[in-house]
């Protein structure tokens, strides 16, 4: 999962936008409220909206929910939503291209995204119909291996996965593959800033585990390439939720 869109990235990190600012709302009789996305042209006007074309931009630090946010939206328990987002997973998790689905607490689908065998790209139009959702994606890097390698049941979250859920603050990220379902819930303090709080845990982990997964298959010789492969991910996001407290959990 990839995030860009220099303009709107670049109008966001000034403060002249809000992730919020993207969506807009409208009422249809047999539907209710319904969210739509909104250019930084419909939001600030042409003339503003083109003094961020050609800024330089990075990545944004991210945002942090309000404490006690963990448990609201679109997971907690909410049937609809966990029906709708398992049927889309079943549909999904053997494609060999990436896309993405988030589902509203009410399971209505608020967006859908085709990428490529690698990625999805998400704009901050996208991260702003995120927020307060179940989000999921298949990862298919899987599917190049024969049944009998491990690295053929898939990997967990991609560093970005987690960047994209922190930035969104969505209720859940989950990443599905033939074998798994990858799943991370908002803890109830938030996410909190993905720079500060938790790229470096991430980083930390990322680097130990790396090293005792070297040793393990080119010096005592109990795990092969393809079991660290396959196992690598998750067992830095294993290591990371127990530091932080972080909901996380692996399922058939």
């Amino acid at each position: 999962m990839k995030i860009l869109g220099p303009a709107a990235l670049r109008a966001y990190q000034t403060g002249a936008v809000k992730l919020e600012d993207f969506v807009g709302r409208s009422q249809d009789k047999r539907w209710g409220t319904m969210r739509h996305a909104r250019s930084l042209r419909d939001i600030l006007g042409a003339d503003e909206a083109k003094k961020h074309m050609s800024a330089r931009v990075s990545q944004p630090a991210g945002g942090s929910s309000p404490a006690g946010r963990g448990s609201a939206g679109a997971g907690g328990g909410h049937l609809p939503a966990e029906r709708a987002i398992r049927q889309i997973e079943d549909q999904i998790r053997r494609n060999p291209a990436e896309s993405l689905h988030a589902v509203d607490a009410s399971g209505r689908v608020v967006l859908s995204k085709l990428g490529t065998q690698n990625e999805v790209v998400l704009d901050p139009t996208d991260l702003a119909l995120l927020r307060d959702t179940i989000v999921t994606h298949n990862h298919p890097g899987g599917l190049v291996y024969l049944s009998s390698d491990p690295r053929s049941q898939g990997n967990s979250f991609s560093r970005e996965d987690i960047m994209a859920a922190s930035q969104a603050d969505v209720v859940e990220m989950r990443a599905v593959t033939p074998v798994w379902r990858f799943i991370v819930r908002r803890p109830a303090v938030g996410w909190g800033d993905w720079g500060r709080d938790l790229s470096p845990v991430f980083s930390q982990h990322r680097a130990a585990v790396t090293r005792e997964f070297q040793e393990a298959v080119w010096v005592t010789h109990t795990m092969t390439q393809a079991e660290a492969e396959a196992q690598f991910s998750h067992e830095v996001w294993t290591r990371v939720s127990q530091e932080l407290g972080l909901d996380y959990r692996r399922e058939p």
